[in-house]
């Protein structure tokens, strides 16, 4: 089983190891594919029906359509530019209302994520005086699950949030770039949209320069740097999203009817996703498919040594169950 504790950073810990542990702790929690796979498609259920009826949820500034925005960059970047510094997320007020909203939906995901880690060291059900398990065990397992569920549910909702705001800030550099690459024409068209709506500019340029120092800056530097020390997973995943975009641009007229249901294609790539996870730690981990942990595996594995060594004893170690004690020498 997982860790009862969060896992803990060291400089030998693989980049992404603690976030991608928790994600598996949420689905993989019990020796069966069937608990874990409901819950997946529960709260992938539920984020899409959070996407359809309260899209602003969770999103600190709300980008409605990262896609359509990229492509009007790339085609109209002044109206691009229009659109944005007159739209609602360039107001202060609307910034203050979505950031309190965003912090008190991150204080819930934090929330989740500490009482099913903390839950982690103890055990469902208490033993009885007479042997047999107290009644609350199967309250508590629902409530767990219940717990796994609404933080899976977060999780999905924060990537979505980092995919739309990254898409956002592309889309502006684009458009800032074309516009400035050009000619006297664009110049033009540049200097009279800021001068109608220069008063938005400061919090847009706060706004970009934020997520590019902190968002999409250190996520380039941390996939570079885990491919250098042999972990090409972060890398792989940003370059397939970055040619899955590209791909949807250069295809979008012959994709469109596919675009306007995009919202049950993310449905079933997050299941897709989820499985695909489940999977991974199923080939890892084949004789128990509850260890979450590799630590967790040498464990295991020195279990099945020791049990293996003593076969012609009269007192085998068992495979399962706590090590016995070694007695001292002397």
């Amino acid at each position: 089983m997982y860790s009862s504790q969060p896992a803990v950073t060291s400089k030998h810990t693989q980049p992404g190891l603690n976030e991608l542990n928790e994600l598996k702790a949420a689905l993989l929690t019990k020796p069966s594919y069937g608990p874990a796979i409901a819950r997946l498609i529960i709260a992938a259920t539920l984020n899409h029906i959070r996407r359809v009826f309260t899209p602003w949820l969770g999103q600190y500034i709300w980008y409605s359509s990262p896609l359509n925005d990229l492509r009007i960059a790339r085609t109209n970047p002044e109206v691009f530019i229009d659109a944005m510094l007159g739209g609602a997320s360039s107001s202060w007020g609307w910034v203050l209302c979505s950031w309190g909203q965003k912090v008190l939906w991150d204080f819930a995901g934090a929330y989740l994520r500490g009482r099913m880690f903390l839950s982690k060291g103890k055990k469902a059900g208490r033993i009885s005086k007479k042997g047999g398990r107290n009644k609350d065990k199967a309250y508590e397992e629902m409530w767990m699950d219940l717990i796994k569920v609404g933080y899976l549910v977060w999780v999905l909702a924060a990537v979505e949030y980092g995919f739309a705001r990254g898409m956002n800030t592309v889309a502006w550099c684009t458009a800032l770039y074309k516009l400035l690459a050009g000619g006297e024409a664009e110049y033009r068209a540049l200097g009279i949209v800021l001068k109608v709506k220069w008063k938005k500019v400061p919090l847009t340029v706060w706004l970009l320069s934020r997520y590019l120092k902190h968002g999409l800056w250190p996520l380039m530097w941390e996939s570079v740097r885990s491919a250098v020390l042999g972990h090409p997973g972060l890398l792989m995943a940003v370059v397939s999203v970055v040619g899955g975009v590209t791909g949807l641009m250069k295809y979008r007229s012959t994709l469109y009817i596919a675009l306007e249901i995009s919202g049950m294609f993310v449905f079933a790539g997050y299941i897709l996703a989820g499985l695909l996870l489940m999977g991974i730690e199923r080939v890892h981990h084949p004789m128990e498919f509850g260890l979450g942990h590799r630590e967790d595996g040498r464990v295991l594995s020195q279990r099945v040594r020791s049990r293996i060594d003593n076969l012609g004893t009269k007192s085998p170690i068992p495979a399962r169950g706590p090590l016995p004690r070694r007695r001292k020498a002397g």
